[in-house]
């Protein structure tokens, strides 16, 4: 009982050392536009001579020497969404010297939409931008998992591994894994 009683004495100071932050950022917005939808309309409606010619309204039509009718493109009924994210960075450390684990998460939906608008990408629910671990020590340093590198050959998203070695007057990095697709963490 006595070592039970020590040990949720010295809880709070084994724990003094560690450390978790979470921050976030929602955000929201409407987002509202009209579509375009095929129209036609009869050749002798429209002015002009040749197969492309331009509505009263400016719009240019597609009128082939073969149809009585041209086509053209005008706006549509408008039609809305409103996504949402949340963006969720986490930072702990402190459990080992020198040891810590970062991410950047990102989910993302929709709160409604009118005419059935479908936000791009609101279907792809959860992303993880980064999630790695980390080991820091003086000479090196070493991460494992998913992570974003920028540098003067371009910025690489990747699972792998990442090693840094620090000299006096210089330092090595390289790193390996596997490529994601270009632009997104998938």
């Amino acid at each position: 009982m006595r070592r039970v009683a020590l040990l949720g004495l010295a809880w709070p100071a084994l724990l003094a050392a560690q450390g978790v932050r979470i921050t976030g950022v929602t955000s929201t917005q409407l987002i509202e536009l009209r579509r375009l939808v095929l129209d036609s309309a009869d050749a002798s409606t429209i002015a002009g001579t040749g197969e492309w010619r331009t509505t009263s309204e400016g719009v240019p039509a597609l009128c082939p020497a073969t149809s009585t009718f041209c086509t053209f493109e005008r706006s549509g009924d408008r039609v809305s969404a409103a996504p949402v994210l949340q963006d969720l960075t986490i930072a702990a450390w402190g459990w080992r010297e020198g040891f810590s684990m970062h991410a950047n998460l990102r989910a993302r939906g929709q709160l409604w939409s009118r005419e059935g608008f479908v936000y791009p990408r609101a279907n792809d629910r959860f992303d993880a931008l980064e999630a790695y671990a980390e080991l820091d020590r003086s000479a090196w340093r070493g991460r494992l998992g998913r992570q974003w590198i920028t540098g003067g050959l371009g910025a690489y998203v990747f699972d792998g591994g990442d090693a840094l070695w620090r000299g006096d007057a210089f330092s090595l990095e390289g790193w390996g894994g596997r490529a994601l697709v270009a632009g997104l963490a998938e």
